[in-house]
């Protein structure tokens, strides 16, 4: 075999193994946003998928809600709401999880309030908000 040949395949090899130690390295840290974080700026990288983490008590009809979305920067993967005791205890506390997408480089603000649907966001009980910075 020559060696340009065997220098190219080497190459190749090396490329190949480089790619497949990369894929199973360390994965970067899921950012969670939670009440902790009201008030902040939280920055996530572009196109990196972040976590909202939010505690609320069933059976009393409040419950969280994004208002105004910034859609051209973020978009919402997955909603979900878990309770947070073995099983699902009547106004037992649930855990709402918001999968969302830094779509576009900049800074947009991210609010949601807790209330009644059908009593409207303007009777809100709580709040979060925070400006995310996408870089």
């Amino acid at each position: 075999m020559e060696p340009t040949r065997i220098f190219l395949f080497i190459v190749f090899l090396l490329l190949l193994f480089g790619r497949l130690a990369s894929a199973d390295g360390p994965q970067p840290k899921t950012v969670a946003v939670t009440k902790e974080d009201n008030g902040k700026e939280v920055a996530v990288p572009e196109g990196a998928v972040f976590e909202v983490r939010l505690e609320h008590p069933a059976g009393t009809g409040y419950m969280w809600q994004i208002v105004e979305l910034d859609q051209t920067r973020l978009r919402v993967l997955e909603s979900t709401e878990i309770p947070l005791k073995q099983g699902r205890i009547a106004g037992g506390p649930l855990l709402k999880t918001w999968k969302i997408k830094a779509v576009k480089v900049g800074q947009t603000d991210l609010e949601i309030l807790l209330y009644r649907p059908w009593e409207g966001p303007e009777k809100a009980v709580d709040s979060l908000q925070v400006k995310i910075q996408i870089r």
